[in-house]
């Protein structure tokens, strides 16, 4: 994950039978935002999930971080993908 050219990357963990999730944001994307950016998404998840909402955190979660990535790291002409999509269990 830290490999990325801009260092912006962001992994959002889940492990539903540990009732566990962690949200964890590369070095420049955290420097954009702050610790306080993730404990707002972290909270709202967090809450629907205790609700049994689970699409519906994974969703926000998943906007709340892209509209704070677009507006630091607006899209380049030629988009590349530059980590694996590859779910690994282990």
């Amino acid at each position: 994950m830290d490999e990325t050219s801009e260092r912006n990357a962001v992994l959002i963990f889940i492990a539903p039978r540990a009732h566990k999730f962690a949200v964890v944001g590369d070095r420049a994307i955290h420097e954009k935002c702050g610790d306080e950016f993730w404990q707002r998404v972290v909270d709202a998840m967090r809450a629907h999930f205790q609700n049994e909402k689970f699409s519906h955190a994974i969703v926000e979660g998943i906007e709340e971080i892209g509209k704070l990535l677009s507006m630091h790291f607006p899209p380049t002409p030629t988009p590349s993908n530059e980590l694996p999509d590859d779910v690994i269990e282990r």
